[in-house]
This record gives structure tokens, C-alpha cells and sequence, in this order.
């Protein structure tokens, strides 16, 4: 009754991974940027990051649920690395948050943003990693941008 492939339509109607990943992007983007805003809303009277913590609750509870409904395997293998992503991760979610709540939800979200630049930055000084030319032509063309939006114009 149901065929399970649809070889009869034409190769733009068919679902294909790409599409299905421009979706699961599109929806992944919608989300976050749903979540600054109502991060933002609440920390007019919360401050950050007790909003943070609610957010980091909330993602406790779905991946225990994700594990007890659907029984999804949570099996860590390296513990140290995974400490260790936890606590970057914790402390840019909290920092992300705290911006959110004193600059906004633009301003937190473009800083938040700004993370290839520091990547390319630490790898470059710290694992003697040289940039190509083009990364470093995007680097100061992105740290200009970032500058002038943050700064507003305001020239300090």
C-alpha cells in the first residue's frame, strides 16, 4: 500500500540527504535563535546566568529522557576529554548567557560566533599551526566586522 521508495518521481521531489540537512539545519538555527530570545526576555528579571543554569537542567532532563524513552546508548569511552568539553562548553553557554543579558541578544550572538577566529588564533601560536593566506585575510576582515558592530561606531 505504502511503497517504501518512490523511484516514480522526478530526482527534485525525492527527499535526499542534502535536503534532509539543510532542514535539520534550518531547524537547529530556529531553535537557538528562539532560545537567545526567550533567554533574553527572562533575564530581564533573572540575571544570565541562573538562566544558564535552567538551560543546563533542561538538557539534563531531555538526554535523560532521550535514555529512558528511547533507550539511547550513552556509553563515554574517554572521560577526560569528555570533562574537559564540559567545561568549555558550560563556561561559554554561561559566559553566552551573561552577554545575552548585559549586550543582547545581536551583540552576545555575534561574539559567540567569533570562535573560528580564536581557534585559528590558539592553533597559530599554540600548535605552531600557519594559517593560509586567505585565513588570515578573513581574520582581519572578521575581527574588523566584529569590531565595528560591537563598538557601535563609537571609535574606542
Amino acid at each position: 500500500m505504502f511503497p517504501e521508495e518512490t523511484t516514480d518521481l522526478p530526482p527534485a521531489a525525492q527527499p535526499s540527504s542534502a535536503r534532509r540537512a539543510s532542514a535539520s539545519l534550518l531547524v537547529s538555527a530556529t531553535l537557538f535563535a528562539i532560545m537567545a530570545m526567550l533567554a533574553r526576555l527572562v533575564s530581564r528579571g533573572i540575571p544570565g546566568p541562573q538562566v544558564a543554569l535552567v538551560r543546563f537542567c533542561v538538557g539534563v532532563v531531555v538526554v535523560a529522557g532521550a535514555w529512558a524513552i528511547f533507550r539511547v546508548e550513552l556509553r563515554p569511552h574517554r572521560w577526560r576529554w569528555l570533562f574537559v568539553r564540559g567545561f568549555f562548553g558550560g563556561t561559554a553557554v554561561l559566559l553566552y548567557f551573561a552577554c545575552i543579558e548585559h549586550l543582547g541578544v545581536g551583540r552576545a550572538t555575534l561574539l559567540n560566533y567569533t570562535s573560528p577566529v580564536y581557534s585559528l588564533l590558539f592553533g597559530w601560536a599554540l600548535l605552531k599551526e600557519r594559517p593560509r593566506r586567505h585565513a588570515v585575510l578573513a581574520l582581519m576582515l572578521t575581527s574588523i566586522g566584529v569590531v565595528s558592530i560591537v563598538d557601535g561606531g563609537g571609535g574606542a
